[in-house]
Formats: C-alpha cells, sequence, structure tokens
C-alpha cells in the first residue's frame, strides 16, 4: 500500500496524515442523496484506514505543477516524519468508532491490532522537478542488526549514520558561508537544498512489544538523539536462496571485474 502525502503547507508526516483523513461536511448544494428515502441530507465524508499492511509505504507529493508558469517544480520545503510513527489516529477504529464495532461484531473478529511502526527505509530525491538522482537509505533488519542503516547509492553501498536522517532527508534550508570580496567578509547565505525524501517505508511493529511504551520521535534538524524510541529488533529466520546456473555465473563474474578494476585503480598506487 502506498498513501500520497501532501508536503507543500505541511511541517510533518503526522500534518500530512491529518490532511488526509480530515472530515468534509456535505451540506448546502453539495448534500448527499440518500440512498434509502431518495432525499438530499447533510451528511460528512472522510477517508480512514480499514486495515493496515505490514510494510506502510508513503509517497511524498515533492512535484507540482505552477498553473501560472506552467512549469513543473519541485518542492523544498522542510517536511519531517518520525522514527517510530503511530497510525491509531488515522484508523477507522478511532475515527469510526461505531461504524467499526458494528464491522467486528459481523465478523466476529477480535484480532488484536498494532498501529506502531518502525522506519525502515528512505528514498531520498536530488535535483528538480525536470531532472536528478535517486538512492536510498536502509535499515538492516537481520538479526541482532540493531539501527545499523546504509546508503545505496548506485554500486556504492556503505554504512550511514541514522541520527543524520533529518539533515539528509528532510529538505528545507541550509546555510553556507560565502566570501563577500566588498565587505571582506565571510557572509551566511541561505538556499533551499535540492534533496529531499521522496518514499517512504515503515515496518509494523510486533504485537509482543505492545506493552512497551515508546515516544513517537520526529527527527528534528540537528538532532543527534539516538533511535532508542525504536521496537527491539526481533528476530529474523535465516532464509536459502536458489540461484539460477546463469544468474550464479553472472554475479560471479560481475564480482570478478569490481575486484580487478578496484585493485586497478587502487590510490596507493598512485
Amino acid at each position: 500500500y502506498t498513501v500520497r502525502c501532501q508536503v507543500a503547507d505541511m511541517r510533518n508526516l503526522y500534518e500530512s496524515l491529518d490532511e488526509v483523513t480530515v472530515k468534509d461536511t456535505l451540506e448546502g448544494d453539495n448534500m448527499y442523496t440518500c440512498s434509502q428515502c431518495g432525499k438530499k441530507v447533510r451528511a460528512e465524508k472522510r477517508a480512514c484506514f480499514k486495515k493496515l499492511p505490514h510494510i506502510l509505504c508513503f509517497n511524498t507529493m515533492r512535484y507540482t505543477f505552477n498553473m501560472l508558469t506552467m512549469l513543473k517544480e519541485k518542492v523544498n520545503t522542510h517536511f519531517s516524519f518520525p522514527l517510530r510513527l503511530n497510525m491509531a489516529s488515522y484508523v477507522e477504529k478511532y475515527l469510526m468508532p461505531q461504524h467499526y464495532k458494528e464491522e467486528r461484531l459481523k465478523a466476529n473478529d477480535e484480532e488484536e491490532e498494532q498501529y506502531e511502526y518502525d522506519l525502515i527505509g528512505v528514498t531520498v530525491h536530488t535535483g528538480t522537478a525536470d531532472g536528478g538522482h535517486y538512492y536510498s537509505f536502509i535499515k538492516d533488519r537481520s538479526a541482532g542488526a540493531r539501527d545499523k542503516w546504509f546508503l545505496f547509492n548506485d554500486a556504492e553501498v556503505k554504512p550511514f549514520d541514522p541520527n543524520q536522517i533529518a539533515a539528509e532527508c528532510f529538505g528545507g534550508e541550509m546555510t553556507s558561508k560565502t566570501y563577500d570580496s566588498v565587505t571582506d567578509k565571510f557572509m551566511d547565505f541561505s538556499f533551499e537544498k535540492t534533496n529531499s525524501a521522496y518514499m517512504l517505508f515503515y515496518e509494523r511493529c510486533p504485537l509482543s512489544n505492545e506493552n512497551i511504551e515508546y515516544p513517537s520521535t520526529t527527527l528534528e534538524s540537528g538532532d543527534s538523539s539516538s533511535n532508542s524510541s525504536q521496537c527491539p529488533a526481533s528476530p529474523t529466520p535465516s532464509t536459502t536462496f536458489e540461484l539460477s546456473k546463469e544468474l550464479e555465473d553472472w554475479i560471479w563474474q560481475d564480482n570478478m571485474h569490481f575486484i580487478q578494476d578496484k585493485n586497478i585503480f587502487e590510490h596507493t598506487y598512485f
């Protein structure tokens, strides 16, 4: 499931979700036609999440079309998102409790639900609305790899400090020192970042940790706090994959070419 989230005029993911689930009152000329009596009646309409998936994806709407200039534009404003996301305020159980109870009674469903999600990946776009480059920050979810993140940028894969997510993914402005020859001083120069999160990936926390209280931590620029608010890593069963002979040979040859190029262009030889 992918949820499209408004970024323009929004400060964070929670505000964007509030906008998605906001209640719309149908009245006046826009009144609802009742399917039972056929009359125009005042009604309320809203969107909510009926059932949440194990992996929840968000598409930040960073691209817009300017009707004045008739050009595509990228929204580079600051937009934060939490390491721990609580979806309880956006589900049918909270927004439409009466309808939720009736549905559950009909289905005779008493299944426990978990509404907390951990951030497991971010796809970043750097550039403009006309072009750019994508790369990803991904959390290692294997057993014993708590809070380990990696940068995946084409052929480059290296460890990444999750405390830098705010600086690398939230967008907004950054300040740089620029030398002014007229005043013979270094001046602060602010400009918009062109790198910001385009896709967010969250994984539902296991129900076994439901009784443990964790704060909903939203990273802010310059925040150096640790990720202790995240769910304890759940054991991941080892999986064995069988590769076809063709794919195995291709991977082997690709690795050999990589090692040869690395040795040829080794900096210690130059």
